[in-house]
């Protein structure tokens, strides 16, 4: 979980770094991908999961039925794994 933190942490501070994120805004992206990460780790059975387009797929699809987030908030959500996947 440590090692998860870390990385998260720095994510946040690349976004920050690279401004490829406003200063408001990455650590919402920060939070969407560790959500995100949960959510794929429940999904695997795994503590580490295997990022594919199927489990964003099936994510932002979960977003959208049963949490019922908003288009725009489940866009953000996409665009904070797109950056963890670069």
């Amino acid at each position: 979980m440590r090692e998860l933190e870390s990385s998260l942490q720095e994510f946040g501070e690349f976004l920050l770094r690279g401004q490829l994120a406003r200063p408001a805004a990455a650590p919402y992206f920060v939070r969407w991908v560790r959500r995100f990460l949960d959510y794929a780790a429940q999904q695997q059975g795994v503590p580490h999961p295997r990022v594919a387009t199927a489990v964003v797929r099936d994510y932002l699809t979960h977003l959208a039925v049963h949490r019922r987030v908003s288009a725009s908030t489940q866009n953000q959500a996409f665009c904070a794994i797109l950056f963890l996947c670069r």
